[in-house]
């Protein structure tokens, strides 16, 4: 325990997280409610590219030639201030599209993306074109932003009546698949909430392995693909398969002795060998069941702390 506790401290203290000044949440009142709180989580690893297009399939293969790097920021636009003038050029969008708008509603805006090589370039863009104080920050790493858009919501709850109601909005740019094959699931706490992704020709780039309620209007998704929870279990499926055909070759061979009793015998000898491969199917099954619970990843809720004090 006592090894582990600098190693723990290290990590908190790790995970600070940029904050841009005079924005909504650069005072003292809302940084007391991040800096209490400690991360307890567990990595969240991103597939390669390669990874990547296979585990979401069609869609992102039928781009792979065009994800070289050249070609997207091209698209993209980038110009001399590279991808971070991009991600502020997305950001400003995504703003722009709330500003103005007659729903009442407060919005704060937050970036995630993985690398940090961007981040010279946004703040040069940033220190000549201020995104406002709408904007509460950006890091690389996906939970520690959580971690500060809840940290944040508790703060604006406690200082103000919107708060409940207001919306974060979670900004993911892309130049590159972004995909993520752990379940995770996001904090109640974070809610409403809007995820926006980065696309390329019609194309989603950012993968989530999450279950979203469909009845549940305060998550919305924009460009965010998901990725199919459940992989096929091939000890299960053959399993279920063995004993469905068994099941009908035993019905087959009953209804044969009834429409035509001489065959009786036949059937009935064919009976043991479709029993036997019905109990060998449930055995599969189970055992493919049994594999599942053994093997399944515990889901990640984003935006769950451990208080400290």
């Amino acid at each position: 325990m006592q090894a582990a506790l600098p190693r723990l401290l290290n990590d908190i203290q790790a995970r600070e997280i940029r904050v841009i000044p005079n924005a909504f949440n650069s005072t003292p009142a809302f940084l007391a409610y991040f800096q209490a709180a400690a991360l307890g989580s567990v990595p969240l690893v991103l597939l390669d590219v390669a990874s990547a297009i296979r585990r979401v399939g069609a869609s992102l293969d039928a781009i792979r030639s065009e994800l070289e790097i050249a070609n997207v920021a091209r698209v993209q636009g980038w110009g001399h201030g590279g991808f971070g003038a991009y991600v502020h050029r997305f950001v400003q969008n995504e703003m722009a599209a709330v500003d103005g708008t007659q729903d009442g509603q407060h919005h704060f805006f937050y970036v995630w993306h993985p690398d940090s090589d961007w981040y010279p370039n946004f703040e040069g863009r940033q220190a000549e074109d201020p995104l406002g104080p709408a904007f509460g920050g950006y890091h690389h790493d996906l939970a520690t932003i959580c971690l500060r858009m809840r940290a944040d919501r508790q703060a604006l709850i406690a200082t103000t009546d919107y708060g409940r109601a207001a919306v974060l909005h979670l900004v993911i740019p892309a130049y590159y698949p972004l995909v993520m094959d752990h379940p995770i699931e996001f904090a109640d706490e974070l809610l409403p909430l809007v995820i926006t992704g980065g696309r390329h020709r019609g194309t989603d780039l950012v993968w989530f392995a999450f279950y979203r309620d469909p009845r549940d209007e305060r998550l919305q998704l924009n460009f965010i693909g998901l990725l199919n929870l459940y992989q096929p279990n091939l000890a299960m499926t053959g399993g279920y398969v063995g004993v469905v055909g068994s099941l009908f070759g035993l019905a087959g061979c009953g209804l044969a002795s009834a429409a035509f009793p001489p065959c009786a015998p036949v059937a009935a000898a064919l009976c043991e060998p479709f029993m036997a491969t019905m109990i060998a199917g449930v055995t599969t099954h189970c055992s493919g069941v049994i594999f599942d619970l053994c093997t399944c990843e515990t889901t990640q809720v984003l935006g769950n702390p451990i208080f400290l004090e």
